[in-house]
């Protein structure tokens, strides 16, 4: 006996049928964002703008918001294709990631303190003082810039904002230094823990990136040209304006 066989046509249909289904699911990169979409306005104009970046790359972007020193994690061993919110100065201490050459937004890098007296201009004027300075773990520019303004014995590292904020106003740290972005939030949240912390200075407005693993590093290029021309065509503006009407519009 024969085994019965499909027309032809009936084959052709069913390959292109698979083939639109593959084409409509698309290709899906999994990356963490260093900050909270939900919560911060920084964070939510990364997640809008990256999202649609790779959206013109032909890819979808599942996301996932992890602490700084976790993502770092999550990146290395392969757990996720790559971060969104980085510095520049990320890169040369994670060779296995790749950046991409076009920054979307930047941040704000801020002091906080609870002496009145205490005015921060950036960080050449930690130099020469004895304030016993906090920060958050994870963040490398913050680690590189307050180890070259002081010694070591006047830092102290905190495993997150809500911690380094309490340091603070236990009079543990006469300086706290984080993302402006992630204390805001808290201290207009819970003004009885956190009363009198108030902001000392801005201490940089570094730009940010996206880095990814090696498995979509050939990506890098192709969203640094679309990042440009999201900036040239008004995509970016119209992301910024949709942030501000959820959030407010920036300091």
């Amino acid at each position: 006996m024969y085994a019965m066989r499909a027309p032809l046509h009936t084959i052709v249909a069913v390959a292109l049928l698979a083939w639109c289904c593959a084409a409509q699911a698309g290709e899906r990169i999994v990356m963490s964002i260093t900050m909270d979409p939900e919560r911060t306005p920084t964070g939510r104009l990364m997640l809008l703008v990256y999202r649609e970046a790779l959206r013109q790359a032909g890819v979808d972007l599942e996301y996932h918001y992890y602490p700084p020193l976790r993502g770092t994690v999550l990146a290395k061993v392969g757990r996720t294709d790559g971060e969104i919110g980085r510095g520049v100065e990320y890169g040369p201490a994670h060779p296995e990631l790749v950046r991409v050459e076009e920054s979307a937004t930047g941040i704000t890098v801020a002091a906080f303190t609870m002496d009145p007296a205490i005015t921060l201009r950036g960080w050449g004027d930690l130099h020469g003082t004895a304030y016993r300075v906090g920060y958050s773990t994870g963040h490398l520019l913050f680690k590189y810039r307050l180890e070259a303004a002081l010694p070591e014995s006047s830092l102290a590292v905190v495993n997150d904002t809500r911690q380094g904020l309490m340091n603070l106003a236990l009079g543990q740290t006469k300086v706290y230094v984080d993302l402006y972005d992630d204390v805001a939030p808290l201290l207009t949240g819970d003004q009885y823990r956190y009363a009198g912390i108030h902001l000392a200075g801005v201490m940089e407005k570094p730009p940010l990136y996206a880095y990814l693993g090696k498995k979509y590093a050939h990506l890098a290029p192709r969203l640094a040209a679309i990042l440009k021309a999201m900036r040239s065509d008004g995509t970016l503006a119209r992301c910024q304006a949709e942030v501000d009407a959820a959030f407010g519009p920036a300091e």
